[in-house]
């Protein structure tokens, strides 16, 4: 089966199947469930999930997504942006649509995808300890008619709620 073939049937372009062949794309784990169903690979596609998702993140970024994970305490100063784990899927979308070279959609995607996955250290028991000292300037908006400042917190639901 060609790329074209093969992507028209589980439903992804021409270009995606071939970045993923040549290891330029990671695959969704969507990719892989409609590749095993169109291929009939009896579920060793999907199960290919799991070493896929280790692997996930921009090879400069596995280091410290690696790290993140086994932190017992993550401290953090951001003078000129705000550090991806306080990153809403909307503010990665943007860094990401304003990079140059542009990155295609399905690429943008997959970056914010990776990022937001990055916030599972949020979730792990017990959580690290969290401190981040971000610029002012950084997170200043309008707010109810106002200038205000948005401050991220650690609320004691443990949700990593930005106040």
């Amino acid at each position: 089966m060609r790329a074209g073939q093969f992507g028209a049937a589980i439903g992804y372009g021409e270009d995606l199947v071939y970045k993923v062949e040549g290891g330029k794309r990671i695959p969704q784990r969507e990719y892989l469930d409609r590749a095993d169903e169109v291929l009939g690979a009896g579920g060793l596609l999907s199960a290919a999930w799991e070493d896929v998702k280790r692997v996930r993140y921009p090879k400069s970024v596995r280091a410290l997504a690696e790290l993140e994970a086994k932190a017992v305490e993550l401290g953090v100063y951001v003078g000129l942006s705000i550090h991806g784990l306080l990153q809403t899927p909307e503010h990665a979308r943007a860094l990401f649509d304003a990079w140059q070279p542009p990155y295609s959609e399905e690429e943008a995607e997959s970056l914010v995808a990776a990022r937001m996955a990055r916030k599972s250290v949020f979730e792990r028991s017990p959580a690290p300890a969290l401190s981040f000292v971000l610029e002012e300037a950084t997170l200043r908006r309008r707010v109810g008619g106002h200038n205000g400042v948005a401050t991220a917190a650690r609320t004691p639901a443990g949700d990593g709620a930005v106040a």
